[in-house]
Parts: C-alpha cells; structure tokens; sequence
C-alpha cells in the first residue's frame, strides 16, 4: 500500500511525463514541417542551378534587343529585375540594386 506522499509524487510523475510526451509530439511535427519546407527549397535551388543557362541566354538575347533596338520597355524591364544594359555592351550585368 502506498502513503500519501508517494501517490502525490507518482502523480505528478505521471503528469510531467504525460505532458513531455505531448511536447514531444508537437516537436515531431514541427521538425516534419520544416524538414518539408527544406526538402521544397532545395528542389527549387537545384531546378534553378539547370535553368541557369537559359535564363543567361535569354536576359544577354533581351539586354541585346534592348540596346540595339533602343527598345525603353524591354530596357525598363530588365532595369525593374536590377539588370542593366547599356549601348555598345551586349552583355547584361545584374546590378547591386534588387
């Protein structure tokens, strides 16, 4: 037969256990949530890598058009994304400012 004492200590053993135990579950989920958000962010890192070169391609073939052209809206656009092209430089360079 347990005392009083020993009951109480049990009890709130138990409780404190009980309670871990729900902690424990929450931080379970949280951790698979944010696993996912990583496992996202890196698929989207690892498709830009591969579309790199076309997305080159394609900004060097507007800053090109924007240039010679003397095109102000595709010029504005590309200037809008931090890109700048200039007459004479049928290279894009991605500027400090986005």
């Amino acid at each position: 037969m347990m005392t009083r004492p020993q009951f109480w200590i049990l009890t709130l053993l138990a409780v404190v256990l009980c309670g871990l135990s729900v902690l424990d579950v929450i931080l379970s989920v949280d951790n698979h949530r944010v696993r996912a958000e990583i496992s996202t962010r890196t698929r989207f890192v690892q498709e830009s890598l591969r579309l790199e070169p076309v997305y080159k391609t394609l900004v060097g073939a507007l800053a090109e058009l924007a240039t010679k052209g003397k095109d102000e809206q595709i010029r504005d656009l590309l200037e809008g994304q931090g890109i700048t092209a200039t007459l004479g430089d049928t290279k894009a360079t991605k500027g400090a400012t986005q």
